[in-house]
């Protein structure tokens, strides 16, 4: 489950979410921690994919276990904590046969970002053929261009689902 859940859920404030009914699909988002989760940041990205019935995957969702795991997986590390927790949480969900597809939020003229959106991006050509979306936030981005953006990325995953069950 998401942070904002669980910590609802710690303070007993709400209920564990029971689902009605099954995703449609199921997409990582990696990223720096206050890209993916402040909803003023990524204006309200994980809202938008909740409405679409999308299940979201992170790598905050990942043991560091299996991080470690993928950090074997490439020739060396960075220096940044948290741009190596995106890369490795995009690395394991290339693995995944069930994730549909990954999104990397990335903050616009952030240099760790800029060179961690492009391994992600080099890493899943090379390894998958899973669809690959980088959204960069910035100051001047509004909800209409992120919906945007979520629809067609959202559109094409359907359109390929439904191109390979033919």
């Amino acid at each position: 489950m998401l942070p904002e859940e669980a910590m609802e859920i710690a303070l007993g404030n709400k209920e564990p979410r029971r689902s009605q009914s099954q995703p449609e699909m199921t997409i990582a988002i990696v990223g720096y921690p206050y890209t993916i989760y402040d909803n003023y940041i990524n204006v309200g990205l994980i809202n938008i994919l909740q409405k679409e019935n999308i299940k979201i995957v992170t790598q905050d969702m990942l043991s560091n276990k299996t991080m470690n795991h993928q950090a074997r997986t490439l020739p060396k590390s960075m220096f940044w904590y948290f741009s190596n927790r995106a890369l490795y949480g995009a690395l394991h969900y290339i693995e995944k046969q069930n994730i549909d597809g990954i999104i990397h939020v990335t903050a616009f003229a952030c240099g760790p970002d800029a060179m961690v959106d492009r391994i992600i991006e080099i890493e899943t050509h090379k390894r998958s053929n899973l669809p690959y979306l980088s959204l960069t936030i910035d100051e001047q981005t509004g909800e209409a261009g992120v919906r945007t953006r979520i629809e067609a990325f959202l559109d094409m995953l359907r359109y390929r689902r439904d191109k390979n069950e033919n």
